[in-house]
């Protein structure tokens, strides 16, 4: 299944305050033990399903811990709940560009209610400096989490184009000028 399909959603109006609303309804902000707070599902969701609506709190002149890549030097805090979305090597949801400047978390397989909802950060960072040792606890875990930069060129992530927009584009340049 193509998890990149479009999910007809229709905000309306006043878009932003409608994701709100849906976010609101999809998930919900608890303690995730020895990671802080993290963002769980209050639903089941399917393989493909927009889960969390991305929105922008503000532009960040320079990269932080919380803050998100969405372009070459170009980063943004999201609100809450995206914000709190914890890193997995093994995650429940990939990223798709929105409409709002921000990310999109989508469904990579299906969830089930109370799952904690995670995505790799190497979906949007070329490189990391929010985590110095990853907490995620799956088999596949990378142990020290490094950004897109560091993935090797076999990695799912990679190879499906499961990342974001310019990340995406930056391998196809990079793949086209080797030929």
């Amino acid at each position: 299944m193509d998890i990149r399909r479009n999910t007809g959603l229709f905000l309306g109006g006043n878009a932003s305050l409608n994701a709100t609303r849906l976010n609101d309804r999809n998930v919900s902000v608890r303690d995730a033990r020895h990671k802080g707070q993290g963002v769980f599902a209050n639903q089941d969701f399917l393989c493909g399903e927009t889960v969390i609506i991305g929105l922008v709190d503000s532009e960040q002149t320079e990269r932080t811990r919380y803050s998100v890549q969405v372009n070459w030097g170009s980063h943004v805090l999201m609100t809450s709940p995206a914000v709190l979305i914890n890193h997995s090597c093994n995650p429940s949801t990939t990223v798709m560009n929105n409409r709002f400047g921000a990310y999109d978390f989508v469904a990579s397989r299906d969830i089930y209610e109370d799952e904690e909802l995670t995505f790799d950060y190497a979906t949007t960072e070329f490189e990391i400096i929010a985590m110095k040792e990853c907490l995620c606890g799956e088999p596949t875990c990378r142990k020290t989490p490094g950004g897109y930069g560091e993935l090797t060129e076999d990695h799912p992530l990679k190879i499906h184009g499961l990342v974001s927009d310019y990340l995406r584009r930056a391998r196809q340049t990079l793949i086209a000028s080797t030929g």
